[in-house]
């Protein structure tokens, strides 16, 4: 059975991703005291809302265009992945990251949860790109992709940077 998204959706779930990420970092940003970790959390943030808005651009420019047909996914098992991961489990507001870490937060904590979330968001655009058809919607969500794996790259950095201390 064909499943079929159609541009709007597939944006709306990206921006939505960012936005939940950037609400995540600044979230975190305002329980912390130290600011070194505090400006690393607000840089995270701006990112996120800097990829928010080029997802917003790239939606902008792919209105017009027709659904993204879907190929065959029988068992809907990719849909079914697609639709669980963007309904809260990438960026969950309704959980508190810093809840189990106690009272001494290290960088390194909240580095480790942002990358396995930003990993997270990798996999599932990885997952939307092989269920769409189209030439134009797959290199859309490549771009995608792209940005993201900016993300991966940056807080990998920061985890080694500060490991190394």
């Amino acid at each position: 059975m064909a499943v079929q998204f159609n541009a709007d959706e597939i944006f709306e779930i990206a921006i939505q991703i960012e936005n939940n990420g950037y609400k995540f970092y600044k979230d975190c940003a305002l329980k912390i005291e130290n600011e070194e970790i505090k400006n690393l959390l607000i840089t995270l943030a701006e990112a996120e809302e800097k990829h928010e808005m080029i997802f917003k651009t790239m939606h902008d420019s792919f209105k017009a265009s027709n659904s993204f047909v879907f190929s065959d996914d029988a068992d809907d098992i990719r849909l079914h992945y697609l639709q669980t991961v963007a309904s809260g489990y990438i960026f969950d507001l309704n959980v508190n990251p810093l809840a189990n870490m106690g009272s001494n937060i290290k960088i390194d904590q909240i580095l480790k949860i942002a990358l396995d979330r930003e990993k997270d968001t990798v996999v599932f655009f990885v997952s939307m790109k092989e269920m769409v058809s189209d030439e134009k919607g797959r290199k859309s969500i490549d771009r995608i992709i792209s940005e993201e794996i900016e993300h991966v790259v940056f807080i990998t950095k920061e985890i080694n940077h500060y490991c190394q201390k």
